[in-house]
């Protein structure tokens, strides 16, 4: 079991949530993919679905009241290592075609964040 912890304050939670509403916008690719039959997308689809279940889990689907500002990452955190380091690097390659925001730089760091958990 791993010794440290991963962190998230609550700017990278709701950075790394408003990811997720931004990604599942793009779902009606989803349903073209079905009718024309492309099975790698809509593998590759549900394959990612799982693991913003898996990150939703671990940091929470929702802010609670009175939460903390900084939280560790659940249970999944470590699993989600190398999703997290994949889509850390997605998203750095993003910021040369757009001019990064606050938010995408805070789910940039929470990405980096959680892809250096690590099980001992």
């Amino acid at each position: 079991m791993s010794t440290d912890t991963t962190m998230l304050d609550r700017r990278q939670r709701a950075a790394l949530r408003r990811e997720v509403e931004i990604r599942a916008g793009g779902w009606g690719d989803f349903q073209f993919a079905l009718e024309k039959g492309d099975r790698r997308y809509v593998q590759e689809s549900i394959k990612w679905l799982r693991r913003m279940v898996d990150m939703l889990d671990a940091i929470g689907w929702s802010e609670q009241a009175g939460a903390p500002d900084k939280q560790p990452v659940g249970d999944h955190g470590r699993s989600l290592a190398p999703w997290a380091r994949r889509e850390a690097r997605g998203l750095l390659s993003a910021f040369d075609e757009i001019v990064p925001e606050d938010q995408d730089l805070d789910a940039y760091s929470a990405l980096c964040a959680l892809g250096e958990a690590v099980m001992a």
